[in-house]
């Protein structure tokens, strides 16, 4: 019996808690933190995302004066960029070339700020390490500090160390460190960046932080389906059929390649967590028509949006809410937009008829007015962007949402036996609040309360429950809830109900059952104007605000659909173009995706491979017996949507395989994101990908040119030139460095070199 060993390596990453120990060590140059006296140093911990910014301040010190200054030293006194720093006492003879006996230098730090997930509480600080030069090859120094009882140190060479200082920490939480170091000795000594360029001020903070990674704002979004294309059905029959399309055109939207399925890229800082999308959804869409008889086909199809939208991480409640407009105000989490239930059009006083895009204050209903356009999904596309207006019901059942899928029809329908889960996280706003499924807990602050269908607070006016009979009174006022949101009087006119205008219409034909005295309960509803309550969710164990997408007992939609008219929080995120911080990079789609191997199934000595795979990508398959000579199987192994196989009969009794892309077809990328932010030199740093605007602060010797002096090349790390200059003052240069993946990390100098006159090496800018 032939036996094939296989070796299966699964990589996961599970959180158990949220609380994350940060042990953070930044490096500076001696000779930068002389020449600024204080510097805010950031310490992001890579393994949550969040930061603390601290205030470190140096300044000299003499027993003898309290005016002596810090004497910038060349590294051979011929032009050469500072490289060490001595104290000027003022007492001549050479001194500030030296930190002479009674000579040192203090430092105090501060906590300038932390990003929202940090413990203040547990930020600790300490300086690890100072660069020194013993001059005369012997001495000692002293040093003291809020950590650190004051120590000797001995020195018995002239080697330039980075000496180590504290080994303990303390904490900034409502305080402050202070530390100095003092020459008692007869010796002399240099403060030095020779023995580390750029790296000769050691600074250490730690802190308790939440993980990025562990919160649902980077986790909760439908990626399984990334590398896959997204696809469409064009008509009635290509759905019955089960034939779609993964390009298309009607003449007004047009795909021409493939697009992988919604969601592409998620980063996240401490503040923002960004997602790019094609906005396609990972199910088949469409078809989509104008009337109910599917005779008149919509003019739009999808097409992909290369969007990126930002959520903010810590949603703030204002007393004044905002009302949602047109256009995306939230991504579900499969990348496409969520648009609020609003269809564009507002009745007209003056015309007496429904106009697109103006100020009005009875609002036509999406879902009602513009239902028999959705597809399946209940969504659509003006523009060939897709949104949904209402209940998402094949995300849901993608997520295993209560809903049931008929592949015959391919039709999704409300699954008829009792919900026995809450539902999931279906989206998010732009006020940073999820939006969950139809399905909570039955008592909002109790997750064994067991589960129910959340009950809209609207109803439509029509005299019940104490609202205005609209049929019998006519449209003479709006509702209150609409009323505060727009912070108008609500005697705003509308049409009377009638054919042309039948109740429900209107968006402000319903009525918030709080607004009559009925208050929320098991009994009558669950959720506020805003279409959310505060509860716990399995996400948010401890509680969070959140909206629920709202339908009756059958699955169809109801007011106010996914959110209400307003937003509960602040709707700070959006659209962005330009990421202008350090992120973490969260997820990374298409052909950035690892093939994962499923396990091998071996029968009579075939073994049949299967792994994931991105569409359009072909794989080949090696095997070896000794991991030494390497046998190609298959160079021609294509995927089939977004997996791959391939069985090989084995001719000996023991092999191992190894899979790896090695082509991928053409596709419509999500877009490009481009990764902007602004630092310093010297001291300052950027990351690798990143593009980055660097304020250079010029070496004050040999003399700055004039502004505006042309200016030849600007270098940074030896071979990264940067793509623009300019030189509006006299010793500052502005330049743009777009930083390659694969570029060095660590210290790096910066050059910059006028048309005419000396080259300036600014030491001390730090890649990532």
């Amino acid at each position: 019996m032939k036996t094939t060993r296989l070796f299966i390596i699964l990589a996961a990453i599970a959180f158990v808690t949220v609380a994350h120990a940060a042990n953070v060590t930044v490096y500076d140059s001696v000779v930068s933190l002389a020449t600024n006296l204080t510097e805010n140093y950031t310490f992001t911990d890579s393994s949550s995302g969040q930061s603390v910014v601290i205030a470190v301040t140096i300044s000299p010190y003499s027993s003898i004066t309290n005016s002596a200054s810090f004497s910038l030293l060349d590294n051979n006194g011929v032009n050469d960029s500072a490289t060490r720093v001595g104290v000027d006492s003022g007492t001549g003879s050479g001194d500030g070339n030296l930190i002479s006996s009674g000579e040192g230098v203090n430092f105090s730090a501060s906590l300038v700020s932390a990003s929202s997930g940090v413990q203040k509480s547990s930020i600790q600080f300490r300086i690890a390490g100072l660069g020194v030069r013993p001059v005369d090859g012997g001495g000692s120094l002293t040093w003291n500090s809020s950590v650190t009882a004051s120590t000797n140190i001995s020195y018995s060479s002239s080697t330039e160390v980075i000496q180590t200082l504290d080994a303990a920490s303390v904490s900034l939480n409502g305080a402050s460190y202070s530390g100095q170091l003092t020459n008692n000795s007869g010796s002399a000594f240099q403060l030095t960046d020779v023995p580390a360029p750029g790296q000769s001020v050691v600074l250490n903070a730690t802190f308790t932080a939440t993980n990025l990674l562990a919160d649902p704002r980077t986790n909760s979004w439908f990626t399984v389906n990334a590398g896959k294309y997204a696809r469409i059905y064009t008509n009635d029959i290509s759905r019955t059929n089960g034939f779609s399309k993964t390009t298309w055109t009607n003449g007004t939207t047009i795909q021409t390649l493939p697009a992988y399925c919604g969601v592409q890229e998620i980063y996240s800082s401490s503040n923002w967590v960004y997602i790019r999308s094609t906005g396609l959804g990972s199910f088949v869409m469409g078809p989509w028509y104008l009337d109910t008889n599917h005779t008149q086909p919509f003019p739009n199809w999808p097409v992909n949006q290369k969007t990126m939208y930002r959520i903010p991480r810590s949603p703030t409640v204002p007393t004044t809410k905002t009302a949602n407009g047109g256009g995306p105000i939230g991504y579900f989490v499969d990348g496409a937009a969520m648009f609020n239930s609003w269809d564009a059009y507002s009745y007209s006083t003056v015309s007496n008829v429904d106009a697109q895009n103006i100020t009005g204050y009875w609002n036509r209903d999406a879902y009602v007015n513009e239902g028999a356009s959705f597809d399946p999904n209940n969504a659509h596309q003006a523009g060939g962007q897709y949104h949904y207006h209402a209940n998402p019901p094949a995300l849901r059942y993608q997520l295993g949402d209560h809903v049931d899928f008929n592949s015959i029809t391919k039709i999704y329908t409300e699954d008829t036996n009792a919900p026995t889960k809450h539902s999931p996280i279906l989206a998010w706003t732009a006020d940073g609040y999820p939006v969950y499924g139809p399905y909570g807990y039955s008592v909002s602050n109790d997750a064994s309360s067991g589960i129910r269908r959340m009950i809209s607070g609207f109803v439509l006016r029509n005299g019940t429950f104490g609202t205005s009979n609209l049929t019998a009174n006519g449209r003479k006022t709006i509702p209150a809830w609409s009323a505060r949101l727009f912070n108008v009087v609500s005697n705003q006119v509308g049409p009377n109900v009638g054919t042309s205008f039948p109740l429900g219409r209107y968006m402000e034909d319903n009525d918030y059952l709080g607004d009559h005295g009925i208050a929320p309960g098991t009994n009558t509803y669950d959720l506020d104007e805003y279409n959310g309550r505060w509860c716990v969710t399995p996400e948010f164990p401890q509680g969070t605000y959140a909206y629920f997408v709202s339908i009756s007992s059958n699955g169809t939609p109801v007011f106010p659909y996914n959110i209400g008219r307003g937003f509960y929080g602040s709707p700070t995120g959006g659209t962005v173009t330009t990421i202008s911080e350090t992120v973490v990079t969260n997820f990374l789609g298409n052909t950035n995706l690892t093939s994962t191997i499923s396990t091998p199934n071996v029968n009579n000595g075939k073994v049949t491979l299967t792994w994931s795979a991105i569409e359009g990508g072909t794989y080949m398959v090696q095997s070896t017996t000794n991991f030494s000579t390497w046998t190609t199987n298959s160079t021609t192994v294509p995927a089939v949507l977004n997996a791959a196989s391939y069985t090989n009969n084995p001719t000996d009794n023991y092999r191992f395989y190894r899979v790896a892309r090695t082509a991928a077809a053409n596709f419509d990328s999500a877009g490009t994101t481009t990764f902007s932010t602004t630092s310093v030199a010297p001291g300052g740093s950027a990351s690798r990908g990143q593009t980055v605007t660097v304020t250079i602060t010029l070496p004050s010797s040999p003399p700055n040119p004039p502004a505006n002096a042309p200016i030849t090349s600007v270098v940074l790390g030896g071979s990264i030139t940067s793509t623009s200059n300019t030189d509006a003052t006299v010793g500052t240069v502005v330049s743009t460095f777009t930083i390659p993946s694969n570029a060095t990390t660590g210290a790096q100098n910066i050059v910059v070199t006028f048309q005419s006159g000396p080259a300036y090496t600014i030491s001390s800018f730090t890649i990532n």
